[in-house]
């Protein structure tokens, strides 16, 4: 019989690890059996038509959110048990997230129990004791925490104590197949046209941690410039009463959700992510795998991802002013942007395909096995 993996998500929104975990039911080799566990209400459609879709199996489940809700705790046990998985694999996007799975899978007698740390969240100040002490009965549950990125590794080791031989960084990765050489000739032609109107792409889900706002402060200052937003998230009122304010509704548009992201980078010239901060961010890879200059937030994760002055230009976060200055280099230089493309490229191809990620996330299930 093989070793079920139970892949788990208690998020309500489909980002960035949303589709990480659909990367891993995918490419997860015929050694393994999947399932996946996931709220039972909730806008994760994404996540659950594209397990189903693959054939895997998917269990709706009550997760308990706080003490109050402990006595929902039991079920939870049962129907991790139930499915009697070999590995757990929950995917945090906060350091506190799905803190009561753990206990149930332990509870469950799951031989092991890993997670994924997509984001942590900056804090001003030491962990309270009560945090702490949390954070110690979910530490001691997980026996392998996987950090996207080198930036989250320092988080989970110095803000939440995790010891660092727990912690193994496994970068993001991208499908290279998806970036085409149509779409790479879709986007020549568009560069090739120098009397259009140059287009920048953002994709993220509309919440404050991704900086929306700042870059509609650039997009006040570069008239000759439309901004398409892909993504859905509970700012969208308030940046779209931004962006009408500031009089460049006509040209910031807020598409939502959109599944094609390989067909959006093929119509723009650049992609740009203004974060406060991150985890690392597949829009990102996406963007350099179909061959487009970035501008971003000179943030942990995205600068391990994205070359200043090689594959895209990072600027500081919250500054309008700067994202403005970096993204009219670019629409004004395409040598650079062609450049800066290529580069992208090569820097995926050489450390962040989806195949090295889901190999390395593999070799740790058998570790933790053994």
């Amino acid at each position: 019989m093989r070793p079920l993996v139970l892949q788990v998500s208690d998020s309500y929104a489909f980002g960035g690890a949303e589709r990480v975990i659909l990367q891993l039911l995918e490419g997860l080799d015929n050694r393994w059996d999947q399932a996946l566990l996931h709220p039972g209400l909730g806008n994760t459609s994404p996540l659950i038509a594209g397990a189903q879709s693959l054939g895997i199996r998917c269990f709706g489940a009550d997760f308990p959110a706080g003490l109050r809700d402990l006595p929902r705790l039991p079920e939870l046990v049962r129907q991790i048990a139930r499915v009697r998985p070999s590995v757990v694999h929950v995917h945090l996007s906060t350091a506190l997230g799905c803190r009561f799975t753990f206990l149930a899978a332990k509870l469950a007698r799951v031989p092991a129990i890993v997670a994924t740390a997509h984001l942590v969240v900056p804090v001003s100040q030491p962990a309270g004791r009560g945090q702490w002490m949390r954070t110690r009965v979910i530490d001691g549950t997980i026996d392998r925490y996987m950090a996207v990125s080198n930036s989250i590794r320092l988080k989970l080791h110095e803000q939440l104590s995790v010891p660092a031989s727990k912690i193994e960084v496994v970068h993001n990765g991208v499908a290279l197949d998806q970036f085409t050489d149509t779409m790479t000739d879709r986007g020549r032609a568009r560069a090739s046209n120098r009397a259009r109107q140059r287009v920048v792409l953002v994709v993220a889900r509309l919440v404050k941690q991704k900086g929306h706002r700042f870059l509609i402060d650039a997009a006040a200052r570069l008239p000759d410039i439309t901004f398409l937003l892909a993504g859905e998230g509970p700012e969208r009122s308030a940046l779209e009463w931004q962006a009408t304010s500031a009089g460049v509704a006509n040209r910031v548009r807020f598409l939502g959700y959109c599944p094609d992201v390989p067909a959006l980078l093929a119509d723009c010239d650049l992609l740009v992510l203004p974060s406060l901060f991150e985890g690392l961010p597949i829009a990102v890879l996406e963007a350099m795998a179909a061959r487009k200059p970035v501008v971003a937030t000179a943030v942990g994760g995205t600068d391990e991802a994205v070359v200043h002055g090689e594959t895209g230009l990072l600027v500081p976060p919250m500054d309008g002013d700067a994202l403005a200055d970096a993204i009219s280099t670019l629409a004004a230089d395409d040598a650079l942007a062609g450049r800066f493309g290529r580069c992208g490229r090569a820097r995926v191809e050489a450390h962040f395909r989806v195949e090295r990620m889901v190999q390395r996330v593999a070799a740790l299930y058998e570790q933790v096995l053994a």
